[in-house]
């Protein structure tokens, strides 16, 4: 919204006191054109205002859902990592019942040592399993902090 400037009226009260009308002219043209237009109403600090406020409110919402977002991916990672260590848990308890089933079968070391070497190339993989399982698991969280740090 524009300010309204008589500029005829300024420059008159210059000139009435004193200064000449060539320069009293100059000052309120200049005025006009520098200074009123940069001059903002107070229509357009109150749209402004209202504006920011549905900004700041749609960021709270915004906000808002991020949490829950978070606090999802929190729940998952906490459900993962009980999974992980339920089937360490499970994992271990049938090497050891494996182990025990070998030491009675195998009676020679050679027998052992090759059954071990089996059993470890079996633990390699399932421990790359879960650890691509943790990574992913990571990597959205990380995003997720990330996207926080953005908003935030």
């Amino acid at each position: 919204m524009a300010v309204s400037f008589d500029t005829l009226s300024f420059a008159k009260r210059l000139t009435e006191a004193g200064e000449k009308p060539a320069v009293a002219e100059a000052h309120a043209m200049a005025l006009k054109e520098f200074v009123m237009d940069a001059i903002a109403t107070k229509a357009d600090i109150r749209d402004l205002s209202r504006s920011f406020g549905e900004e700041i409110e749609h960021v709270r919402d915004e906000i808002g859902d991020l949490r829950q977002e978070v606090h999802g991916v929190r729940q998952e990672f906490v459900s993962f990592r009980k999974e992980v260590g339920q089937e360490f848990a499970s994992l271990r308890q049938e090497f050891e019942q494996r182990f025990a089933t070998f030491e009675q079968r195998f009676a020679t070391k050679d027998e052992l040592r090759h059954e071990i070497g089996l059993l470890r190339k079996d633990v390699d993989a399932l421990g790359l399993k879960l650890t691509v399982r943790m990574g992913g698991m990571l990597v959205v969280a990380v995003g997720a902090v990330a996207t926080l740090g953005k908003i935030l």
